[in-house]
């Protein structure tokens, strides 16, 4: 379904994501073994990578890279349904509880940060964890700047939209939070 389309098209997107470090020998290993970990992960649950493995690149972290051209419309990545993070996934979730609360919640954006927020929170007895474990501890995007950030930006036009973008998810937070969703959907894990 489109739906699904649009949760492989995050998928993708979250295991692209960079970070930007610079990698001590101590951490390099660190990520070897994680990304050896997430790779072993990947392939048994029977998700597939077409041309393309995961990298690090200097500089600038880790990453999906080719490892040949690619052309419009090969595929990139499969992975099967139930392992791809969206609405569909989540309410599949044992817990009837927080299959409810979930399903309460009207933005696909927020159902998938909700179900992102659990299963991190349940740590290695999550069914991503290695998954979980390869993404970025942080992202630089500017809604998360501080003011004094924002104001070094100099672009007027990007400073409000950052502010509104900011806005927004907060909003969405709290609305969460006072529906009681975030807790129902956060109730049984260690965090």
């Amino acid at each position: 379904s489109r739906r699904c389309s649009s949760c492989m098209l995050l998928l993708t997107g979250l295991c692209c994501v960079l970070t930007a470090e610079a990698l001590t020998e101590r951490q390099a290993e660190r990520v070897g073994s994680e990304d050896s970990a997430f790779m072993e992960w990947f392939n048994s649950i029977g998700a597939k990578a077409h041309n393309v493995q995961v990298m690090q690149f200097e500089g600038m972290g880790r990453g999906v890279g080719a490892t040949t051209k690619i052309k419009k419309y090969d595929p990139v990545l499969s992975v099967p349904l139930d392992y791809v993070l969206c609405r569909q996934t989540a309410l599949k979730t044992d817990d009837q509880k927080v299959r409810v609360a979930l399903g309460s919640i009207r933005d696909d954006t927020d159902v998938v940060a909700m179900l992102m927020m659990r299963e991190m929170a349940m740590g290695k007895d999550s069914k991503w964890a290695p998954y979980l474990k390869v993404l970025p501890a942080q992202v630089s995007l500017p809604f998360f700047f501080s003011e004094t950030e924002l104001a070094a930006l100099q672009h007027p036009g990007e400073v409000a939209k950052s502010r509104q973008t900011r806005a927004k998810y907060e909003a969405a937070y709290n609305m969460l939070k006072k529906s009681g969703a975030l807790e129902k959907v956060m109730a049984g894990t260690k965090k």
